[in-house]
This record gives C-alpha cells, structure tokens and sequence, in this order.
C-alpha cells in the first residue's frame, strides 16, 4: 500500500515548486498548499488504531506519536505530501474539529472517487467555516460559474474580506479560476463530497484565503 500510495501522484511530482515549508511540516492551515493532488482514503481493517505523528522538528517517528489516532473506515482527505513511511492527512469527524497530521501509508488504502465529476456534483453552495463558494451551471452548459466569499476576522473585530468569480471548465474532478479584476486565481478539486480550495493569496485583504476544505 505505500508504494500504491506513492506511485498515485508520482505523475504529479514532476514540475511542482519547492515548498517554502520544512519538508516535514503536515498541519492545519497548510494543509491545501502541500501539494499539486489530492485523493480520498480508509482506515484499513488490518489496523486496529491509525495514530496521527506531530511535524514538529524531529518528525515524524516513532517518538512523534499523537494521543489523537482512526479507527478502520474513517475516511481522510491525503495531500501529494510524503514524508518517509507517513503521508499527510486530514480528517474531520462528524462532530467535532479536524485534524491534520502524518499517518502511516501502511495503516491506509485508497478510496474510489468520481474522477469525472458532472456538472450536477459541482453545483451547491460549498462552504468551509465563514468561506463560501457557490457554484452553478452558467446558461446552455457552457461552463460552472463560481462566486466565492472568503473572511479573515481578527482582534478588535477586524474584519478582512475577498472575493472571486469567474467562469471555468473543470478538467476531471479539477478547476482552475482566473479572477483578473483581483489578480485571484483558484484551484478546486471534487473528492466527491468534499470541494478542496487553494488559491494564490491575492483573493482580498490580509491574510484573507479561501484555502481550505469545503463540504454542502
């Protein structure tokens, strides 16, 4: 299952930049910026515990265990991102927060997902805390249009805001947006219930960013 996992975006790997982030950093609020693919995963039934491992400096090892840790079934959103035996993840239960972190390759296998989406999947209002992304079929299916609204809320009530939209044709279960009255652009993948976002960081005000993972 490891070397599955890694051959799965080794066609991807190829003409990605180098990250600014240390190689070994897996964490929420970086999580869509960790690579160029995204795909859907379980907790394999050979398992009993899938535990996540901190990135802190020496991580990820054995020594890195996190008390927080998946049953077999749980299913986790995977980055591109590799790191030794561990793979960078993201989870969110059905209530409660999400969690980001390294989880062994080995303690996981892959999920089918729709790889060509129709127009109908992308279609919602997608939203991810204070985020919103709304998409909808433009007039005789000529392309999704997306409207987005994203929010930084800072102290004393500091209120940062942006926005995008714009016109796009996905390419499989991917969509690229270009905003030029912002210098925006957008990338979004379909992982069937989740919409994954990650723009370039010029969508609005300071530190406004509609990265993140998004559900109906």
């Amino acid at each position: 299952m490891k070397r599955l996992l890694s051959l799965l975006f080794l066609a991807f790997l190829a003409g990605v930049s180098a990250q600014d982030n240390p190689d070994h950093w897996c964490r929420n609020g970086l999580f869509t910026q960790t690579g160029a693919a995204f795909t859907l995963a379980q907790v394999t039934p050979l398992v009993t515990r899938a535990y996540f491992f901190s990135d802190n400096e020496t991580c990820p090892a054995n020594d890195c265990q996190l008390s927080s840790y998946l049953i077999p079934g749980d299913t986790v959103i995977l980055a591109e991102h590799f790191f030794a035996d561990f793979v960078c993840a993201w989870y969110e239960p059905e209530n409660g927060e999400e969690t980001v972190g390294w989880l062994r390759q080995d303690d996981l296998e892959l999920v089918a997902f729709a790889a060509e989406p129709t127009f109908d999947e992308w279609q919602g209002v997608w939203k991810d805390a204070e985020n919103t992304l709304v998409i909808n079929e433009s007039f005789f299916g000529e392309g999704l249009i997306i409207e987005g609204q994203a929010f930084w809320i800072g102290l004393d009530d500091t209120i940062h805001t942006g926005g995008v939209f714009g016109k796009s044709f996905p390419t499989g279960n991917k969509l690229k947006l270009f905003d030029l009255d912002y210098d925006c652009e957008l990338e979004l993948w379909l992982l069937d219930s989740y919409l994954i976002a990650k723009d370039n960081k010029q969508c609005g005000g300071a530190n406004v960013t509609f990265d993140g993972i998004y559900q109906h």
